[in-house]
């Protein structure tokens, strides 16, 4: 494999998984955070919980850790 092609299949990878999720969690986590603030369940508090797990995670899995 080349390196153009290297790129080419890395442009593709970050128009399809990595900008959705970005926006994904750019408007899902405040969304999630203000239930949780706001009318302060369990199942509110354990979706936040659970979208900043899963945020972190695919921080971690982006940046190669």
């Amino acid at each position: 494999m080349t390196i153009l092609t290297s790129r080419i299949i890395l442009g593709i990878e970050t128009l399809i998984i990595v900008i959705p999720l970005s926006l994904l969690f750019g408007y899902g986590l405040p969304v999630m955070f203000h239930d949780a603030f706001y009318s302060p369940t369990a199942d509110e508090y354990a979706l936040a919980a659970t979208g900043m797990i899963i945020f972190v995670v695919g921080g971690c899995l982006f940046a190669g850790f």
